[in-house]
């Protein structure tokens, strides 16, 4: 017997006589390698179903009657855990179930049934987990149900845990397959609570499940769902191969058959870029595309000293730049570049800093789009970006006109390092928000899943969602001291209170998350404000009031005098005495 048994044996005990519970012993087993436990099979490597069950349902014969039906619903709920996309195979058996007055056993049950029994006869072992191991979970979602499978990988084997499956209903048929793998995603951990409070768990899946939960103009029950989800400790992973059949028989195409016509593949927007170094100046010109045929060209002039490959990247960063404000989804760069395009495919390795940085921010604003593809082109297919930065170079600058000036490097002013997202909010958002990447702190990591939802980026600032105004811009320590010097004592500024001054930067349409305690701080640092301020004249803490120490007591006062000296210097007969009425009087 394991020592480790013996220890919970004697901490089991204790609890039970503490709260006098009795133990029936023909019910109780001892240092077992495996035994029955709530109707299943528990032993080492995991839980099984108990065979009884199972041969139950398999030497069943058909219901006749609608008690017969829902006995055999009981007996599926009973082994749902084991069953893989219980919704689906049990569907004819819920339908039969919603008339029954007008019963009826059609041949849609019948295969139903037999289906289940085939599946019955070879049901998975399902795994035991241990405190903060880590758990996937992989979603599948049809015209009828969604269905959810949570995993643990033993040995590079995926082993099944849970099963969970729901029947839609007739408002939920019509959701967006998206929208039905986030209902999925959220009724796990609310039949799954204590497996997703204690394990990091992964989303196995190959669809933007993320963003769509993260965008600011989702649906009340996205953000609901969203926010719902903000608690668990939830990681998205890339769908790869699977590594266990169980779990492949669950995984389902998301293709939906009865749902109107295919999707359609949005066309992609074309952008060429180039980059011109001379002498004495530098620029680069780049010309959008839309599948319309429509043009926007823009020609750069910078105003710093750049290299060849600097101003190749900096015309793909605008470009990439103007083709967000624009709202493109879908993009193909095309550039003469060598460098950059084997640098973004992997290719090329980025060993200097300054070109390790540019390739980060270019795959950072790369990952804004649904589809990003770059091309090698020769410099005779990108004849007028060519000609864009040229005129933008060149050293005849007497007509400027549809010349732009970039007088700072693109990663100086947009580049996030991972030291300095430390400091600012903002940045820790933005990198959760971009790639998913979280810091070292759990108590800032439990922060940002928490409150995500609440937060998008639009052209490359952050944005706050609020209850009754537009969205709210989020400032960073420096803009926000700026726009409390503005507010306050600007040129509209009144030098107002701290908590007005508060809730007037909010619906001027700022926010930063200690903007109530900032404003007070400013406020008692601002010298005219304390100068010219109110002088409190009440005290600084509540008066005592005196209760009376007898009912019907009160103290009185009389004056005496003035006494005259008598002759003799006789001083005691002057003097008041104070006796009680009825009293002795005093002697001399």
């Amino acid at each position: 017997m394991a020592p480790d048994h013996l220890t919970d044996l004697f901490e089991t005990f204790s609890t039970l006589r503490k709260y006098g519970l009795w133990l029936n012993p023909a019910k109780c087993a001892f240092d077992v390698s495996s035994g029955r436990f709530l109707r299943f099979i528990v032993h080492e490597r995991g839980i099984n179903v108990n065979p009884k069950k199972v041969q139950a349902i398999i030497y069943m014969q058909a219901p006749r009657t609608v008690k017969d039906l829902q006995r055999l619903n009981g007996q599926f709920a009973a082994l749902s855990r084991f069953l893989s996309r219980s919704g689906d195979r049990c569907l004819p058996f819920f339908r039969a179930l919603k008339n029954p007055k007008d019963f009826r056993w059609t041949v849609q049950c019948e295969e139903a049934f037999g289906q289940v029994k085939r599946y019955l006869t070879n049901l998975p072992r399902l795994a035991s987990v241990i405190l903060g191991e880590k758990l996937s979970v992989y979603l599948a979602a049809s015209q009828h149900a969604v269905s959810s499978v949570l995993t643990k990988e033993v040995s590079g084997e995926q082993l099944p845990v849970y099963y969970v499956s729901h029947v839609l209903n007739g408002l939920e048929e019509r959701y967006l397959p998206l929208v039905k793998l986030a209902l999925v995603l959220v009724l796990a951990p609310r039949k799954l609570r204590p497996y997703f409070q204690a394990h990091m768990i992964e989303v196995i899946i190959d669809q933007p499940l993320r963003q769509v939960l993260s965008k600011f103009d989702v649906a009340g029950r996205l953000l609901k769902w969203s926010v719902e989800l903000g608690e668990f400790d939830i990681h998205y992973v890339p769908r790869t191969a699977i590594k266990t059949q169980s779990v492949a028989d669950f995984i389902a195409e998301l293709a939906d058959s009865g749902n109107g016509s295919p999707e359609q593949t949005e066309e992609a927007w074309e952008l060429h870029v180039d980059g011109s170094v001379t002498s004495s100046s530098a620029g680069a010109g780049l010309v959008l595309s839309a599948p319309d045929r429509r043009s926007f060209e823009h020609s750069l002039r910078f105003g710093f000293r750049a290299t060849n490959n600097e101003a190749e990247y900096e015309a793909l960063l605008a470009g990439l730049k103007l083709a967000l404000e624009m709202q493109v989804d879908v993009i193909h760069v095309f550039t003469d570049s060598q460098l950059i395009a084997e640098q973004l495919g992997d290719g090329y390795e980025a060993r200097e800093p300054t070109m390790a940085r540019y390739l980060a921010e270019v795959k950072s604003l790369a990952s804004n789009f649904s589809r990003f593809t770059l091309s090698k082109v020769s410099r005779n297919q990108n004849e007028r970006a060519d000609e864009l930065a040229k005129m933008a170079s060149g050293l005849d600058h007497g007509n400027r006109s549809g010349v732009k000036d970039l007088p700072f490097r693109t990663i100086l002013v947009s580049s996030i390092a991972p030291n300095e997202a430390r400091t600012m909010w903002v940045q820790e958002m933005l990198l959760f928000k971009r790639n998913g990447v979280l810091l070292d702190d759990e108590a800032a990591t439990r922060r940002i899943r928490r409150t995500q939802a609440w937060y998008s980026e639009v052209n490359r600032r952050l944005y706050k969602r609020s209850f009754s105004q537009p969205l709210l811009r989020c400032l960073e320590p420096g803009e926000a001291k700026a726009v409390l010097t503005e507010v306050h004592e600007g040129i509209c500024g009144e030098h107002i209170a701290a908590r007005t001054l508060a809730y007037k930067i909010l619906r001027q349409g700022y926010y930063w998350p200690t903007m109530s305690q900032d404003a007070r701080t400013y406020v008692q640092r601002c010298g005219p404000c304390q100068w010219y301020a109110r002088t409190p004249r009440q005290p600084a803490v509540p008066l005592s009031p005196i209760d009376c120490a007898w009912p019907f007591a009160q103290w009185g006062l009389d004056l005496l005098g003035p006494f005259h000296r008598p002759r003799g210097n006789d001083d005691t007969s002057s003097w008041a005495w104070i006796t009680s009425p009825n009293g002795p009087k005093p002697s001399h």
